[in-house]
């Protein structure tokens, strides 16, 4: 049982058994009867005084086994020689009985230590793993255990580990009893077991151990347990913290306000979701499981979905991250209820996980879609409003002013946003100080809803309007203000028409306008009865002041007076507010006319309204102007927004029936070059129809219709009573009606004519003429232009050339659509960016010269490169002119870049072949295999001195000049290549004559250039001339044969060498051993008879000898370095620095030495040298270090370029720069310490090793000691 243990390792083992100081031997191993015989010896002592060396150290080795120590080191004989070992003892108890088991460590040669390196490695890799050993045997229930078994449960090094003691170790009693039943089970049954569990140390610390066990069979009975103890503290802890780490995002996860879900990239399939995922999107885990299921819930719309879908699809697949954000999406929920939200997915690839955040956005869309709302409101109300509007944003301090600033007090805005300075700016400075103390006054009152000021305003004519400000303050729930809104108005007129009332009574009846008095209470909407009217309102309505009176103002209202404006004037009178309006009223008559009407309450002295008074003016020729100017208006917009004539004209048509209120309508426009008139549109019953109507002039069908009869006259002609069916070409029914003939002329030239009629006509005719007068002078401007325009369109828009117009600021006003296909951009883009971010720096300055100097009548020419979409420059030829009125410049661009790319490659080409036939040693050729000519360049009367006239001027020429030897196969292989239309290349290698009849060495290839039949028509090649690298070659050869013989004379000779060094180190060894033994003989013999001075001598004889066979074998070694045969292997240098502490641990105890390193790489490299290495240098570290100092040795490592640079730093006697050339020589010793034992070759080995191993390796002196220093290339396992 305990012999198959035994075995199994590969060391020498003893086991003895202790009684009285007697040590009897009761089993031994394989390994101890190989190394030291049969084993006749039955007890301890026998065998000691059998194989000790020093037969005087028998009696204080047993003396020291007294004290059982845990190692001794003697020298001892094997059964083929003798050497040095280390003895480790492992002491234990069976019962009553003591054993002790020996385990035997050769220290004598590297050859045998290494035998054990593998079991070294095993009890340090278990040291780094935190793992130790332990062996139970059954039958005796004894434990054994390593000493990183020990070195785990922080006991003693002289711990004796007793069974049943392991349970103590454990605290929690459930895992004890669990380790028992364990244990149980695996003596019982053989069953191996691995179990976990916390253990309290001997020093009291808390650690988590791992515990294995298989079972050891012999002769199919259980007879011991062999198992590890692993210390997995730092892996428990981990894990913990990972579970705590888990469990703190993942309540973080579930407590998030946004919604969190993982997916599997690849798959789709999710595997989280927070609880916030599920109700902002309002579907349970469960419903939402699988990607299409998600859609299909979420989504219900299949249109909506299926847009949705394809877009997310398309971000994901992009694997872009910025493209996985989607704002605003429409979700519903398993209850139906519509959400908003924005989602946002984060790829990790690597991780092959999506992460999907969800947030509800959807009182955030709701709230964005009102403020829309309210902000659209707002503009269309300051743009109805007569006031003008503002906005100031307090917390931003930004102040938005409506256009109406400019319609009401023409301001001009550069923009809508201004500042403080541009109100202040605006406010009469005697009103400045009250109004904006006022102002800030309220905003910071927070209780102050309002604010109201009257001052002085500068309007855009630099006079002042007086104006009423009035404001609401938005406030947040503290109070502070955030928005002030307000409404400015002009109250210069009221103000003026309180002065007037004021002057009423002394020129009521000398005034020029209407003046009516009335009662104080409106009796409903009709008004007030009248009391008074003056004379200036008979000649405005017809009506004589008996007529009016005892009436009220409806009287003089018809069909088209505004029911608003009455209802205005009716709820003003209620709160007896004084107004202003202008209202359509009628006459006597029935005519329609416009009136400015001021009214204001009149009080009696006791504050009392008693009446009402207005004042109204004739503004029907004002009104005219008003509404041709908002006709104008619109007109111009709509040429402008419209993309050819017809469709402007149709639209104007429209507008024009919306100002002028005509029940009929005809739009004729006259062609002038085939003198056609086309009906562009008619209005019947005021709907609009599109017409295809076309008639000559010269045709008869023209006399035939109504606009016939006008032609030819050039002014407004007003016609009442006239059928419509006589007039207009497509009406229905009939009825009478009053035409308007409006000839639409542009320099005496007619362009188009309008036929306007009317069912009812009520308007005033001279209303109606004046309105018409200018608009038909301006329609006929835009008319014109617009056909222009369509022409000029035509042109531009189907131009193959670049066409733009450029403004004077540098930015494009328009580009054609070639211009976008020659430069790849959106005319839009042109439009909206600098010229000069276009132009290429160098032809942009210039451009600016040439524009600088351009002229109105003359174009300008030059080239330039525009920078393409492509971010590459196309070349343009612009031709570039002035306008004189405008200032813009209209250019014409044409793409020259083919033109310029084929121009640059040919002249490239044609200079690349010149400097190439110049410049190269090379001859360029050139062979007409059509006309069987042949050119050569310059090179070929350089290189082989002929003539030109004597070149060779045709195919066979060539031939008559190659060698004879190379005359045949040249020209077999030149003719196939030319006949084999699949071969496009040539080349060979032949002698050619030069003009001195001699032959040169020539490298000879060229293109060949076939027709599209494969047909050979020329070929285009270089001839080289490589006659000295021939002779080079030669030469090669024979030095090469020289120095193979020298390298086999070399070789021969280091073998010599080396059996030379290795039977000498040999040979030598024996004599001086022989020396040492008979000199230890005769001190041990002859003692008695001896006196000091001859043991002094023979002391000093074995100590020379043993220092010659130290030299012997440090020469060996040296002789060994440049012919070791070590294959390279890949090594962790900390390694090799852990067996060298490991060869070197007597001299490391014996001193106390310190050994640390750090950032030691991995190599590949010969393991054996490097370890020489380490150990010469440490092993010099130790043996150097002065007397009662404790060695202290830092070992580094630096990678520098493409090799590693050791550092071996010691405190050792500081080495002599005057040395350090010398100190690396073979038998070169310290002078400071010549007691210090050593050969001088340890050095010298390490120079060799390293410079075998590629490197160099030099000394430094530091403070406190020495810095050895040595490189070692990186790719030295290569």
């Amino acid at each position: 049982m305990l012999s198959s243990f035994l075995n199994a390792q590969k060391s020498a083992y003893i086991v003895l058994q202790v009684e009285d100081e007697a040590y009897s031997i009761i089993d031994i191993n394989t390994k101890a009867t190989e190394c030291f015989g049969g084993f006749k010896q039955t007890n301890f002592n026998a065998f000691l005084k059998q194989h000790l060396v020093d037969k005087n150290l028998l009696a204080s080795t047993l003396t020291k086994l007294k004290q059982q120590p845990e190692t001794l080191q003697l020298e001892l004989k094997t059964n083929c020689d003798s050497g040095q070992f280390q003895l480790e003892f492992q002491w234990f108890y069976e019962g009553q009985s003591q054993f002790v088991s020996i385990k035997f460590l050769p220290l004598q040669s590297i050859a045998q230590q290494a035998g054990d390196v593998s079991f070294k490695i095993f009890e340090l890799s278990q040291k780094v793993a935190h793992i130790g050993s332990w062996y139970l045997f059954v039958e005796f229930k004894q434990l054994i255990c390593t000493s990183n078994f020990k070195r785990i449960l922080e006991v003693k090094k002289d711990y004796k580990p007793v069974y049943g003691d392991e349970y103590n170790f454990i605290p929690s009693e459930e895992d004890r009893q669990k380790l028992k039943q364990h244990i149980k089970k695996a003596i019982n049954h053989g069953k191996a077991f691995e179990f976990i569990t916390q253990i309290t140390t001997q020093l009291n610390h808390k650690k988590w151990v791992k515990i294995k066990a298989e079972v050891e069979l012999e002769n199919n009975k259980i007879v011991g347990l062999i198992g590890t103890l692993q210390d997995i503290t730092a892996e428990k802890e981990q894990e913990l913290q990972l579970k705590k780490r888990n469990h703190f995002i993942s309540t973080v996860l579930d407590n998030l306000p946004i919604g969190v879900a993982i997916h599997e990239i690849d798959s789709g399939n999710p595997t989280y979701f927070n609880e916030a995922f599920q109700t902002i999107y309002g579907h349970d885990k469960a419903a939402i499981s699988s990607f299409d299921r998600f859609f299909e819930l979420v989504y219900p719309e299949a249109e909506y979905r299926e847009k949705i879908k394809s877009e997310v699809i398309k971000d994901i697949k992009s694997g872009d991250p910025s493209r996985m954000t989607w704002d605003n999406l429409k979700v519903t929920t398993a209850k139906g209820e519509t959400r908003y939200i924005s989602a946002k997915n984060i790829p990790l690839f690597e991780q092959n996980i999506m992460i999907s955040t969800v947030t509800n956005q959807t009182q955030t869309y709701l709230a964005n879609q009102e403020l829309k709302h309210v902000k659209d409101r707002f503009l269309y109300a300051s743009k109805a409003v007569s006031d003008a509007i503002w906005d100031f944003d307090v917390i931003n301090d930004t102040r938005y002013w409506s256009n109406s600033y400019q319609q009401i007090f023409n301001v001009k805005l550069k923009s809508n946003i201004v500042d403080e300075a541009f109100w202040r700016k605006h406010i009469h400075h005697r009103d400045l100080e009250h109004v904006m103390s006022s102002f800030f006054e309220a905003v910071r009152n927070s209780k102050k809803e309002r604010w109201s000021c009257h001052y002085r305003f500068k309007n855009g004519k630099n006079t002042y309007a007086d104006v009423f400000d009035n404001a609401v303050i938005i406030r947040d729930k503290k109070g502070k203000a955030i928005r002030v809104i307000g409404a400015l108005k002009d109250i210069s007129k009221e103000k003026a028409r309180t002065d007037h009332l004021n002057l009423l009574e002394s020129v009521i009846e000398n005034t020029t306008d209407a003046i009516l008095v009335s009662e104080a209470e409106p009796s409903d909407q009709s008004g007030p009865v009248i009391v008074y009217a003056n004379q200036s309102f008979k000649q405005l309505t017809g009506y004589d002041v008996d007529e009016i009176i005892g009436h009220t103002p409806k009287l003089l209202h018809g069909e088209k007076t505004s029911a608003e404006t009455i209802k205005l004037m009716y709820d003003k009178m209620l709160s007896y507010e004084s107004f202003e309006v202008d209202v359509l009223n009628y006459n006597k008559k029935g005519e329609e006319f416009w009136a400015n009407i001021s009214v204001s309450p009149i009080t009696n002295s006791e504050g009392k309204y008693t009446h009402w008074v207005s004042v109204e003016k004739d503004i029907t020729e004002k009104k005219s102007k008003e509404i041709q100017q908002e006709l104008i208006k619109e007109t111009n917009k709509l040429f402008k927004s419209s993309t050819n004539l017809g469709q402007a004209l149709n639209e104007t048509f429209k507008v024009t029936q919306a100002f002028t209120d005509f029940d009929y309508g005809e739009l004729w426009v006259y062609d002038q070059q085939e003198k056609k008139l086309k009906q562009q549109c008619f209005i019947e019953d005021k709907k609009l129809y599109n017409s295809e109507f076309s008639v000559k002039l010269a045709n008869e069908d023209f006399s035939k219709l109504f606009i016939s009869q006008y032609w030819h006259t050039n002014s407004i002609k007003a016609i009442k009573g006239i059928s419509n069916k006589q007039v207009f070409t497509n009406v229905e029914r009939e009825s009478q009606v009053t035409v308007f003939y409006v000839p639409i002329k542009q320099n005496s030239e007619k362009t188009a004519v309008l036929i306007l009629g009317y069912n009812n006509f009520t308007k005033r005719k001279d209303f109606l003429i004046n309105l018409l007068e200018e608009y038909k002078i301006y329609l006929a401007s835009e008319i014109k232009h617009k056909q222009a325009e369509d022409e000029l369109n035509q042109i531009v828009n189907y131009a193959p050339d670049f066409i733009c117009i450029a403004r004077k600021d540098g930015y494009l006003k328009r580009v054609n659509p070639s211009a976008s296909k020659i430069l790849g951009y959106t005319n839009a883009f042109l439009i909206n960016n600098p010229i000069i971010n276009f132009f290429h720096p160098d032809d942009y300055q210039e451009l600016i010269e040439k524009l600088k100097n351009a002229t109105y009548n003359r174009p300008i020419y030059l080239e330039s490169r525009v920078l393409s979409k492509s971010n590459s420059y196309v070349h343009i030829a612009w031709s570039i002119s002035r306008s004189k009125t405008t200032g813009l410049f209209y250019g014409v661009g044409k793409d020259i870049t083919d033109k310029i790319k084929t121009e640059l490659e040919l002249k490239n080409t044609k200079n690349k072949f010149e400097l190439i036939s110049k410049s190269t040693n090379d001859v360029i050729w050139e062979v007409n295999l059509v006309e069987d000519a042949i050119d050569w360049s310059e090179g070929f009367g350089r290189l082989f001195g002929y003539e030109v006239e004597d070149y060779p001027k045709t195919i066979n020429q060539w031939i008559k000049h190659i060698h004879k030897d190379d005359v045949e196969r040249v020209d077999k292989h030149f003719d196939h290549c030319i006949k084999n239309p699949k071969l496009n290349y040539w080349s060979d290698n032949y002698r050619l004559k030069d003009n001195n009849n001699s032959f040169r060495y020539i490298y000879d290839q060229g293109y060949i250039i076939r027709d599209q039949n494969g047909k050979a028509l020329k070929i285009v090649g270089a001839l080289q001339d490589i006659t000295n690298q021939k002779n080079y070659e030669a030469q090669l050869e024979k030095l090469n044969l020289t120095l193979k013989n020298r390298n086999e004379d070399l070789n021969r000779s280091n073998k010599e060498l080396e059996q030379f060094a290795y039977v000498a180190s040999h040979d030598l060894q024996e004599p001086l051993r022989m020396i040492s033994g008979f000199l230890s003989q005769l001190d041990k013999n002859y003692e008695h008879l001896l006196d000091e001075k001859a043991k002094q001598y023979i002391y000093f004889a074995v100590d020379g000898a043993q220092r010659m066979r130290k030299i012997i074998l440090d020469l060996l070694e040296f002789s060994k370095v440049d012919n070791a045969k070590n294959k390279s292997e890949e090594i962790n240098v900390a390694t090799i620095i852990e067996e060298a502490k490991l060869l070197l641990k007597t001299s490391i105890e014996n001193t106390n030495t310190i050994i640390t390193y750090h950032d030691l790489p991995t190599l590949v490299i010969s393991k054996y040298q490097l370890r020489q290495l380490f150990l010469i240098l440490i092993d010099n570290a130790i043996k150097y270090v002065a007397k009662n100092q404790t060695p202290n040795i830092k070992i580094t490592s630096e990678i520098h370029k493409n090799q590693v640079i050791f550092s071996v730093k010691d405190n050792a006697i500081i080495i002599n720069n005057k040395q350090y050339k010398n100190i690396f020589s073979i038998f070169t010793r310290l002078k400071q310490l010549p007691e210090v034992k050593g050969t001088g070759i340890g050095l010298a080995t390490a120079k060799k090793i390293v410079i075998r191993l590629g490197g160099k390796i030099w000394v430094e002196s530091h403070a406190n000691g020495n810095l050895f220093k040595f490189s070692i290339p990186l790719n030295n396992g290569e």
